[in-house]
């Protein structure tokens, strides 16, 4: 049963990601600065309140602002994040588990590196890396999420990349929203 309910969100998912890429809205969305069959690069920037710090803690309660649409068991919640290198973004759940990446780099209020192959990237073995780049400017901080995937040539990774923008796209905004929200001293 577990394997049928995690088949059909792994094909509503795919279905998903199709759709965004073929919709004209998906393709003209900016923010995909590289693509080709075998890879694509996303970027995406928000200025959030707050020091580098909070925001670098912030990325690590991955819980408490992704998007229960994208996830395998329907909530966000049990998606966890600790921020030392080697750990997992995964999530747990009555059913079952998933290992969404592995963190590479950690440096508080700078860095935050995944190997993430999010969503039917992970089934298209595809290589990943995701980076949150930390900057203080005035006001606040600068996030920058870059989100690079590469694979075999001719695979199509350039049809899913409006997706995985969109999708991406989507969750630095919650982030943004979830900073925004937090008491400051």
């Amino acid at each position: 049963m577990a394997g049928h309910l995690m088949g059909g969100r792994l094909r509503k998912w795919l279905c998903a990601v199709v759709l965004l890429a073929l919709s004209p809205a998906g393709i003209a969305h900016a923010d995909v600065s590289e693509a080709g069959s075998s890879g694509f690069t996303v970027t995406h920037e928000a200025s959030v309140p707050g020091a580098p710090l909070a925001a670098y803690e912030a990325i690590g309660q991955i819980g408490q602002w992704w998007a229960d649409a994208h996830t395998y068991s329907g909530d966000a919640g049990n998606m966890s994040l600790p921020l030392q290198a080697g750990s997992c973004f995964c999530e747990t759940w009555a059913a079952g588990s998933v290992a969404h990446g592995r963190l590479l780099l950690a440096v508080p209020g700078q860095f935050v590196r995944l190997e993430a192959p999010l969503g039917p990237l992970q089934e298209m073995a595809v290589s990943t890396s995701m980076t949150f780049l930390l900057t203080g400017e005035r006001g606040g901080t600068r996030i920058r999420l870059v989100y690079v995937a590469s694979g075999r040539e001719g695979q199509g990774l350039d049809s899913v990349a409006p997706a995985v923008d969109q999708v991406l796209g989507e969750q630095m905004t919650r982030l943004q929203r979830f900073l925004a929200a937090q008491p400051r001293p």
